[in-house]
């Protein structure tokens, strides 16, 4: 998923990952650059499990 500034990305992000709160399987691929990792500071927050 792409899009510009507050097209709504990480929002798409988040209502998926509540979804594992129901057990159902969730893949979420993020493509973080730069020094802030953003998203992958969201997921950890949200308690998302990493996959390697």
């Amino acid at each position: 998923m792409g899009g510009f500034l507050g097209s709504g990305k990480t929002t798409a992000i988040q209502q998926a990952c509540l979804l594992l709160q129901k057990e159902v399987r969730v893949g979420v691929i993020t493509n973080d650059q730069g020094v802030q990792l953003v998203d992958r500071a969201f997921l950890q927050n949200m308690e998302v499990p990493r996959v390697r």
